[in-house]
């Protein structure tokens, strides 16, 4: 009798484990592109895709700016480490925001804005923000992670002026630990940190839920569909799906920025730039 009451104690642990888990999420690849080699010899470091689907690289270490073709061929080029309008002195971030493409300069306190073929825009100066990350939603508005501020800056495109959006002082987590943020469809942001915790919060800056952590070493956050989308560099990935966590895996090591567009996800390695769909 107590075998049998231990055995259905097991079953009901792991019917309760596959309600909470779910199915792991059915990404199958769609296309690998090969990458171009970097002026510095090194690995590009951020992807950023815009609505039409071009494909575009930055090179923290020398400044290099590229928009590549699905061959891996450089289709147009800029930036570069310096003082003028084309170059940066610390590029951390690229964002790429309907059809314009962003570069944050953390120690210059600036944004570079350029067209879809990299030509020069503008450059926005802001006075000891130190962005290190842009996060974009479908609303026209981006957000500016201050990591040395711990603070969240709101500005809409057509606007000069950025607002103070979220106290990260607030919770009792350190800014140096955010390892990445993103904006769903309805505005909320996610804040994923070190621990894997992701803390959510809505368009008026309010803190609205947190998500324990669900798996290891997570390092990236991205927006997929209406869910959240966790991936870590060995390719482990976890989604929030229909009230389940969904908990799988993607054929990607040494993973080193992801981004999503049109429920496309892609992966940037050392290997190249790997597009995964349902």
């Amino acid at each position: 009798m107590n075998r049998l009451i231990k055995n259905l104690h097991k079953l009901a642990l792991l019917a309760t484990f596959s309600f909470l888990i779910g199915q792991a999420p059915d990404f199958h690849l769609l296309q690998s592109i090969p990458l171009p080699e970097t002026n510095s010899g090194s690995d590009w470091d951020c992807i950023a895709v815009n609505s039409i689907a071009d494909i575009y690289l930055l090179d923290r270490e020398t400044g290099h700016v590229a928009r590549i073709a699905p061959t891996g061929v450089v289709i147009n080029e800029t930036g570069g480490i310096g003082n003028d309008d084309l170059s940066f002195s610390d590029p951390v971030d690229l964002m790429a925001s309907n059809l314009d493409i962003l570069v944050s300069d953390r120690m210059e306190n600036q944004i570079t804005w350029f067209d879809r073929k990299l030509q020069f825009i503008s450059t926005d100066k802001h006075a000891e923000i130190f962005p290190v990350q842009l996060i974009a939603d479908d609303l026209d508005i981006f957000y500016i992670l201050s990591k040395e501020q711990g603070l969240i800056w709101r500005r809409n495109f057509n606007q000069w002026d950025t607002q103070e959006h979220i106290d990260l002082m607030q919770n009792e987590k350190s800014p140096d630990c955010i390892e990445d943020a993103a904006i769903k469809s309805n505005g909320n942001l996610g804040l994923l940190y070190c621990d894997g915790t992701v803390l959510e919060y809505n368009p008026l800056g309010r803190l609205v839920r947190t998500f324990p952590k669900m798996i290891s070493n997570a390092k990236y956050l991205v927006k997929y569909k209406k869910s959240w989308l966790l991936v870590s560099e060995d390719g482990t990935i976890r989604l929030s799906k229909n009230g389940e966590n969904q908990i799988g895996s993607l054929p990607v090591k040494d993973i080193i920025d992801v981004c999503v567009i049109k429920s496309q996800l892609y992966m940037l390695s050392p290997n190249g730039i790997h597009i995964f769909s349902e």
